[in-house]
């Protein structure tokens, strides 16, 4: 980088002599540029990928026998300019320098050189021979989305060391003039925990990109969740953001789109769950580029069905896809952010005999440890119906409910198996998050089950059954008595 700055001092430094020492050689110059971000520049690598394109405007002829400058017609009518390329001021150099820098280039170049850099190795050298001697202005007409400004950069072709005229240059990178934004994206979560009655609150936020002098064409923050997490549409906010103090975005500045195609780190097609993305309006005015940061809120919640991920981490990745035609960079977000659910299973037994699962009986769910609130989804109560095979779940009409890890709930038997009574237990359970936690008490030291023992039926033949026969027996000997009496009584009178 001192080498490079060493060069491009060197140039500059010269201008003022060059224009008035004579000298009578006369022969083509060697130009030899690269745009190298590995060389001489600092920061993250990946915020300068993309392709540069440099486009070399010639201002004037220095005439190295004479030193007479000659500035070209096109630029004869711009007196600041014409001064101070006629300036024999010290400073005359950055003078020329920063009344180009405001001027429009959309003229044909003299030149224009191409690099592309893709994060990791060198970018080649270009070497440059068919430029006549003269005074060149290389402007900077394509950079990525990451670039905020790119100063441009004033060469004498040749130029004079103090003294003699070099035709042959060291290599000079043009990237030690770039100054990238250093996009940053980050995703955080609210809390890890999620059910059916929970969502995940996320927050995303990405560095804006680009500058009101480069202006970017796309600008999407992506969100890419895992398939048991979806959307809630009308929840997603998003915020301007500088020094800290967070402005609302306007009806207009942004939309959200359902399955953003865009190329990842790689190049690679992809498609993000939804992305946040900036209008064209937006992009093309001044506002976007007056702030720092651009901040999204969002809700997801967990699918109806997702009973296969249950028992894993739902992740959910960012990222930043932006750039110009062309042109566009994908910075991945700096983390995974990680959340997970829990579920609840039953397993009804006969009470004598544990190893015989039955089915048919029915589990309520409730908020309260008096098993008076019955949770409830879309107006439906959430239920267990037992079967043979044990284990199992909660649902919501034909949807499992997910329980939020962390969280106690309490489970009452409401219904039992058709002979059997029910068990009035009410079974306090705290979900566990990444598995499924069984609901009853622990027998013979292995699984945990609810018991339920059968109705006791009086057998036929059996004690039970002689009592009857004597009861109905003195009922029908009472009725006898009673009605021979009231006959006697009649009688009587």
């Amino acid at each position: 980088m001192k080498t490079t700055k060493k060069i491009f001092a060197a140039v500059l430094a010269v201008m003022m002599i060059a224009l008035m020492i004579p000298f009578s050689a006369s022969a083509a110059t060697t130009l030899t540029v690269s745009c190298n971000p590995n060389a001489g520049t600092t920061g993250d690598k990946a915020d300068y990928v993309g392709t540069y394109e440099y486009k070399f405007f010639k201002l004037a002829t220095v005439d190295t026998t004479t030193g007479t400058v000659t500035v070209e017609d096109a630029y004869t009518s711009n007196n600041a300019l014409v001064d101070a390329l006629n300036s024999t001021d010290t400073d005359k150099s950055q003078n020329i320098i920063t009344i180009c820098d405001g001027m429009s280039w959309t003229g044909t170049a003299d030149k224009t050189v191409t690099f592309k850099y893709d994060g990791s190795a060198d970018v080649s050298t270009q070497e440059i021979t068919d430029l006549a001697d003269g005074i060149y202005y290389v402007y900077c007409s394509k950079k990525p989305g990451t670039v905020k400004s790119v100063q441009g950069s004033l060469i004498s072709l040749p130029y004079f060391d103090g003294t003699d005229w070099k035709y042959n240059y060291e290599t000079v990178n043009l990237a030690s003039k770039i100054n990238v934004s250093g996009i940053t994206v980050t995703k955080t979560v609210a809390d890890n925990k999620v059910g059916t009655q929970k969502n995940a609150e996320y927050t995303l936020t990405a560095s804006t990109a680009g500058s009101t002098t480069n202006k970017v064409g796309t600008y999407a923050i992506v969100d890419n969740m895992d398939n048991a997490l979806s959307l809630i549409d009308n929840t997603v906010k998003v915020y301007f953001v500088k020094d800290s103090v967070e402005t609302p975005a306007e009806d207009g500045d942004f939309t959200v789109e359902s399955n953003y195609a865009y190329k990842d780190a790689t190049g690679i097609d992809a498609t993000a769950t939804f992305a946040v993305v900036a209008t064209d309006a937006l992009l093309q005015g001044d506002k976007f580029y007056n702030y720092d940061t651009i901040k999204v809120t969002f809700s997801a919640k967990v699918n109806a069905d997702i009973a296969d991920k249950v028992t894993t981490d739902l992740p959910n990745t960012d990222g930043l896809y932006y750039g110009n035609e062309g042109n566009f960079t994908y910075k991945p977000g700096n983390n995974t952010v990680n959340v997970a659910t829990a579920g609840l299973d039953v397993t009804k037994v006969d009470g004598n005999t544990t190893s015989t699962k039955l089915a048919g009986a029915e589990f309520t769910l409730y908020k309260d440890s008096a098993c008076t609130e019955a949770i409830t989804v879309e107006g439906v109560t959430v239920k267990a119906t037992t079967t043979t095979n044990g284990n199992d779940k909660f649902y919501y009409g034909k949807h499992e409910f997910y329980f939020t890890p962390g969280v106690d709930y309490f489970v009452k038997e409401t219904k039992a198996p058709a002979g059997y009574n029910i068990n009035s237990t009410i079974f306090k359970v705290t979900a566990v998050a990444k598995a499924y936690t069984a609901v009853g008490t622990v027998e013979n030291g292995a699984a945990t089950v609810v018991k339920d023992y059968p109705v006791t039926v009086p057998q036929t033949g059996g004690m039970g059954t002689m009592m009857f026969y004597v009861g109905g027996a003195a009922l029908i000997a009472c009725a006898g008595v009673l009605l021979f009496v009231l006959k006697r009584k009649k009688a009587a009178k």
